[in-house]
């Protein structure tokens, strides 16, 4: 059995293309993101895949507001012009403008 468990993990894994999907094909997903909603379902259809009867999604309770990061744009304006990194805090509200 352990030569056979072997040889599944090393002849026949499917790691890399598991990952890639979640990592590549999803991406980032925070709590309450559609893309977390993009995951879940992703991994439900690939337990699917390999044949589990039963998969399916469950609630789990309440959270909050989702949240997604669609655009952040920084730049220094004083005294020169340049742009900076920047990234949002999870769960921030956007500024309404400048």
């Amino acid at each position: 059995m352990i030569s056979r468990i072997r040889y599944e993990g090393f002849r026949n894994s499917k790691v890399m293309e598991l990952a890639s999907g979640l990592i590549d094909g999803v991406g980032q997903r925070l709590t309450g993101s559609p893309n977390l909603k993009r995951a879940n379902e992703w991994t439900r259809d690939q337990l699917a895949s390999f044949g589990l009867a039963n998969a399916h999604l469950e609630s789990w309770g309440p959270f909050g507001r989702g949240w997604s990061n669609e655009y952040v744009n920084v730049r220094m304006t004083s005294p020169d012009v340049a742009p900076l990194i920047a990234y949002a805090k999870a769960w921030t509200p956007g500024t309404n403008g400048a």
